[in-house]
């Protein structure tokens, strides 16, 4: 067996869901009345990917400055943060989601910041931490 035809995707697609478990569409109509809809996914980046690595090596930094400077408990604000920070660092990008007329960066910390909006990152993470979801073949379901 050749061991790289297992090898993954460095970027992998999650089809997001409302906090009910029902998945979001991006739902619009053209002037005929007829409706599309185009599912809201966050592109993220996975495990075998340097951004990844990148992510986690700097989360890992910031924990060892404030064991340095003798920080031994953080709030729970500092942990909210960090864990923004950290998923902002793993997104690539948002599809067929808004939030005003933010894009880019702006709009995945928005989304990532929103308490309110917490089941979105509940499944990111939980996305990232299956390597299954970068198979080649969960590129093509």
């Amino acid at each position: 067996m050749n061991i790289l035809e297992k090898e993954v995707l460095e970027t992998g697609t999650l089809h997001l869901k409302d906090a009910d478990g029902d998945l979001m569409y991006d739902v619009t109509k053209d002037p005929k009345g007829e409706e599309s809809k185009k599912p809201v996914n966050v592109v993220l980046f996975g495990p075998a990917s340097p951004e990844y690595a990148k992510a986690n090596a700097k989360r890992g930094s910031r924990n060892l400055v404030r064991a340095r400077k003798g920080k031994k408990e953080l709030s729970a604000d500092e942990i909210f943060e960090d864990g923004v920070r950290y998923l902002c660092d793993i997104t690539s990008h948002f599809e067929n989601l808004e939030l005003g007329d933010l894009t880019g960066d702006a709009l995945t910390k928005a989304v990532y910041s929103n308490r309110k909006l917490g089941f979105i990152a509940d499944q990111v993470h939980a996305h990232v931490g299956d390597w299954e979801n970068f198979s080649k073949a969960s590129a093509q379901s």
